[in-house]
């Protein structure tokens, strides 16, 4: 049981939100024409909607015209858009920007200028807050994993929030132990 995928409506929908300037609509609807999903297959409006996002700020948007770029073998804008995307803390653009480094299309200046600033746009995202949050998604995923005969049992946790619990198996057919690590 679940909902049906409505592609078409999704896109309707999407197209009216991007028309109140929303910037991930437009993302959405760059990913649809890209795609085929609920509407005709159309790179040049695929292109228009991932740059309407980006322009707003929307880094995955950014990337995916880097990526665009690299398709069409125009290595120059590709590395822009991956450096811009990169400087915001995009993980994969960093990545991309990396590999134009060691590719020869980056230069050291420009490699180590993105390298600071995607470092200073991880270090503003950085709060206790954050940290609270991503312990307690782990701990929420948490299990404890028995190992017999072959088979992977497996039993949900609740830790206490302060508690990230990971459970390491020593192997098929023996012990498994339990590693608490407190986050206090």
């Amino acid at each position: 049981m679940g909902f049906s995928l409505d592609q078409r409506k999704a896109v309707e929908l999407f197209q009216r939100a991007s028309e109140l300037g929303l910037a991930s609509a437009h993302f959405n609807l760059g990913t649809s024409y890209q795609s085929g999903g609920g509407v005709e297959q159309d790179r040049k409006k695929a292109i228009h909607h991932w740059q309407q996002a980006a322009m707003m700020g929307y880094e995955d948007a950014r990337y995916n015209l880097g990526c665009m770029e690299t398709e069409s073998r125009n290595m120059g804008n590709s590395m822009r858009h991956h450096i811009i995307s990169a400087k915001c803390g995009h993980d994969n653009s960093l990545k991309e920007v990396k590999m134009g480094f060691r590719a020869g299309i980056v230069t050291k200046d420009d490699f180590a200028d993105t390298l600071r600033c995607h470092q200073a746009s991880q270090d503003e995202t950085k709060s206790e807050q954050r940290d609270r949050a991503r312990a307690t998604r782990v701990a929420s995923l948490a299990f404890f994993t028995m190992v017999t005969e072959g088979k992977v049992y497996a039993k949900h946790c609740t830790p206490t929030p302060t508690q990230v619990t990971f459970a390491t198996s020593c192997g098929k057919n023996s012990a498994s132990s339990q590693q608490v690590i407190n986050k206090e």
